[in-house]
């Protein structure tokens, strides 16, 4: 009634084939498997564990275990979870085990007992991008098969079908802003919706995915984008001319270690509204061109609260953002051999920037045909003293205003009151000031 220890500490032991086995009803299966760290497949199928009340570290230290399979008389003992596949040892482990005939996934301890099925350390689904020339859409799924082209599916005609998005890693070897390797390329004038209609979709490198997507108006799903193994954004939503509204990314979690390619990330999507990557968290990353020519952006959110982000370079990363007021990058540092050349040029339209130590960018001279009161120097409001652009003071954390400071008042209608202040940069009527 005992198999206890069986393989105990078998760290050189493979794959153990236990397909044969038929094990009856037993009440000792403590540390069978203990640090079997090798082994990646284990079949228990023959095993009745009904009676068994005690299994301590069943699975302890089975690193490499990617598939296991159970009968229906699988029972869960206490402290026998499956192990936590980590990708230091299985590659796209996403720390779940998967059901490999539905792809339904589970934790750990949250396996079912009873039910017989083999579970995987990696999701089993295939990610997979439909084209519709019927309402011209871009959907994005995940699912244990993908459908044939041709066929309906999801209630409209699958006119193309890719696979292997999650892997690729696309460009546009020709020139950079022209024709994208995509396999959707051909329709980017078309297209005028993209939607991530499933979950768990985990590319390594979503670059130039949505390049040059002139058309698109409605941009959903994003969420649902796993982003932790990313390394690349760049040209993602390049030049997305008729879109209209903002970009919420603030559900992605890149990895922190990873140098993330943010080159021209939203560039010259001249009505793009907003940008929110709060929450984001790495270091050394290229920010280049990451915003220009988006002459309609006017909030970009994330670059302000959180630790700081050492980054590579952020050289154009606003260029020509002529709708751009105010910007807090007090997040941003710069690594030792990086540069900020040209990071506000032509944003004309500038009163308030808030920097951090670690990063000082040369600031646009402001005209008062542009903003209302500017004299062509930036005031810090720590002590009022004016500077031209190219002359911040480097290594201190400040903000600056394109406006002198002013004696002024404000009235508000929500409590009635009326309050003087004596600051750089009036707040404009109807804003929210002092809240």
């Amino acid at each position: 009634k005992s198999v206890l220890q069986m393989f105990y500490n078998c760290q050189s032991l493979g794959d153990i084939d236990m397909s044969n086995w038929h094990l009856a009803p037993t009440s000792n299966i403590q540390a069978v498997f203990v640090n079997c760290s090798k082994a990646k497949e284990l079949d228990l199928s023959g095993w009745d564990l009904s009676s068994a009340d005690y299994g301590w570290r069943l699975f302890d230290g089975c690193v490499r275990l990617e598939k296991v399979t159970f009968g229906d008389k699988w029972k869960w003992t206490t402290y026998a979870a499956l192990p936590t596949p980590d990708t230091q040892y299985i590659e796209d482990a996403t720390g779940k085990w998967y059901n490999a005939s539905t792809g339904e996934a589970f934790s750990p301890g949250g396996i079912p007992e009873g039910v017989a099925a083999t579970y995987v350390a990696t999701d089993p689904k295939t990610a997979f991008a439909v084209y519709s020339a019927g309402d011209n859409s871009l959907d994005f799924y995940k699912r244990m098969e993908a459908p044939t082209e041709g066929t309906t599916f999801e209630g409209k005609t699958a006119t193309e079908v890719y696979t292997g998005i999650e892997t690729a890693e696309y460009d546009a070897p020709g020139d950079v802003n022209g024709e994208a390797t995509t396999p959707w390329y051909s329709h980017h004038a078309s297209i005028t919706s993209v939607n991530f209609a499933d979950g768990g979709i985990r590319p390594k490198s979503m670059s130039f995915w949505f390049q040059n997507f002139t058309a698109l108006t409605s941009l959903a799903g994003l969420e649902k984008v796993d982003a932790s193994r990313l390394t690349s954004l760049a040209h993602t939503f390049f030049r997305l001319t008729s879109y209209a509204d903002g970009i919420d990314l603030s559900s992605w979690r890149p990895d922190s270690g990873i140098k993330l390619n943010l080159n021209a990330t939203f560039s010259a999507s001249t009505n793009l509204k907003s940008v929110d990557i709060t929450g984001w968290e790495f270091d050394k990353s290229d920010w280049s061109w990451t915003f220009s020519y988006c002459s309609s952006l006017k909030q970009v959110r994330g670059l302000d609260e959180g630790s700081q982000l050492a980054t590579a370079y952020t050289g154009s990363m606003f260029k020509d953002c002529k709708a751009l007021e105010s910007i807090d990058i007090s997040r941003l540092s710069l690594t030792d051999d990086g540069g900020c050349e040209e990071m506000f040029f032509g944003c004309a339209s500038l009163r308030a920037v808030t920097v951090g130590d670690g990063l000082t960018p040369a600031l646009p001279t402001i005209s008062a045909g542009n903003v209302a009161g500017a004299d062509g120097k930036w005031h810090a409001a720590s002590d009022g003293a004016a500077y031209v652009g190219d002359a911040i003071p480097p290594s201190k954390a400040d903000t600056y205003y394109s406006v002198a400071p002013s004696v002024f008042a404000v009235y508000s209608d929500d409590d009635g009151s009326l309050d003087f202040y004596n600051r750089a940069g009036k707040p404009v009527v109807g804003d929210v000031w002092q809240g």
